[in-house]
């Protein structure tokens, strides 16, 4: 959807595939995908923790591990 935002290209009916949304709600959308996957990266830890895969301290450690990661990947998203 962000890709093709501003896309002239046509589809198979002859409609527009470009949405056309204005960049603020392209920028919502990108806010929407960090959210999404913290907290995809939190199910994960709290399911690793709770079922005992991961102690209190190794939980911590790899929550602040996949947060910094996450943060290092999204400085190269290229919408």
């Amino acid at each position: 959807m962000i890709y093709a935002n501003e896309s002239q290209e046509l589809d198979e009916w002859g409609d527009r595939k470009g949405y056309g949304f204005s960049a603020e709600t392209i920028e919502e959308f990108k806010k929407a995908i960090y959210y999404l996957q913290m907290a995809q990266i939190y199910a994960h830890r709290i399911d690793w923790l709770v079922s005992g895969d991961d102690n209190e301290e190794s939980f911590h450690k790899r929550l602040a591990k996949d947060f910094a990661s996450l943060l290092h990947s999204r400085k190269k998203w290229k919408f």
